[in-house]
Parts: structure tokens; C-alpha cells; sequence
């Protein structure tokens, strides 16, 4: 609980928090856990819509023409709210799911009949077709099959040391190995 305006105020898991700017909603998400830092300071650990199912589990099953919206609606169990666009919300859907997390489920839903992820602007969730008006050409150089991507540690300094190393006349020259080693 944290005290809000001298109120005591409970947080749930899966509360929305938003994080406005200048009247704008900014980003919309559900609390995943809070942790009290110092008397009047908490840490708010938040997670996507889409994160909240990440821990849930979905028994799957096998699809022969439920709808779209049917079978998103039993994926997302309420978790959050969410809108989906007409175009899609019809599209019948075939095969089997396994059971897994409601996240990869969601996921193989979506690999499965064509649907993108979209942000209304209350910051709720929108299942929707992709956008094909202004397709964007990716050149072939920028494709690649297989890799991975290294993220490197950022760097605040470099220090560089130099020796140098000079002959003079007292030196005594020893031989340290003769022979092979």
C-alpha cells in the first residue's frame, strides 16, 4: 500500500499505470510489483499487456473455425483490455495449440492468421491487419540469415599507457634460453 495525498492506496498486480507528459498519454502499462525504497519512495516494476500473460498458462487445443476474436478472448483472459479491428476479428482459425504460456500462444495466433499488435490512443491494446498501404523496401544488405546481436557495454573512459624501451650503454646483455624451448 502506499499513502497517496494522506490516503492509503493498495496496488494490485495487473493495475494500469500511465505515464503522462503535458496532458499526452505516453505509455500505458500493469503493475507487475512495487518495492518500497525509502519512506515516501517506491519502485514500480511494470510490464506490457502482453507481459501480464506471460506468466499464465493456456491449455490450448484444436481450432476448426473459431473465430479470431473467440480464440484471442480466451488467450487474454481478461488480463487487459483490448480492441480488435473488424478485418481480422473474423478470420477463422484451424490447428492446434499447445499448452504454454498465454504469451506464445498469443504469439502463434497471431503467426497464424497475419495480425499485428497496434497501441489505440488510450493506450489500450488493438489486434489488427497489418498496414500494406506503405510497404518500405528493406535493402539486401540489411538482411541477414542467422547471427545474433551483441550489445556491448557503453564506455565513460579510456585509458591508454605507453612504454618505451632504449638501449643504453651500462645495459648488461643476458641471454635468458639457448636452444629450443
Amino acid at each position: 500500500a502506499l499513502r497517496v495525498g494522506g490516503k492509503l492506496v493498495a496496488f494490485t498486480y495487473g493495475a494500469p499505470v500511465t505515464w503522462t507528459h503535458r496532458g499526452k498519454l505516453m505509455l500505458k502499462q500493469y503493475l507487475e510489483s512495487v518495492k518500497r525504497t525509502g519512506k515516501y519512495k517506491y519502485l514500480l516494476s511494470c510490464v506490457s499487456g502482453i507481459g501480464l500473460i506471460a506468466k499464465i498458462r493456456h491449455y490450448g487445443g484444436l481450432y476448426e473455425g473459431e473465430t479470431f476474436s473467440a480464440v484471442l478472448a480466451e488467450i487474454i483472459g481478461g488480463a487487459f483490455p483490448y480492441t480488435v479491428d473488424t478485418v481480422v476479428a473474423s478470420i477463422n482459425v484451424y490447428g492446434w495449440l499447445p499448452v504454454d504460456n498465454r504469451r506464445n500462444n498469443l504469439r502463434k495466433l497471431l503467426t497464424a492468421t497475419g495480425a499485428v499488435i497496434r497501441t489505440n490512443a488510450d493506450g489500450s491494446v488493438r489486434f489488427a491487419a497489418p498496414d500494406t498501404t506503405s510497404p518500405t523496401e528493406i535493402k539486401d544488405q540489411d538482411i541477414f540469415m542467422g547471427g545474433s546481436v551483441d550489445n556491448p557495454t557503453l564506455y565513460k573512459a579510456v585509458k591508454v599507457t605507453e612504454h618505451a624501451y632504449a638501449k643504453t650503454p651500462n645495459d648488461i646483455l643476458t641471454t635468458l634460453l639457448e636452444g629450443e624451448a
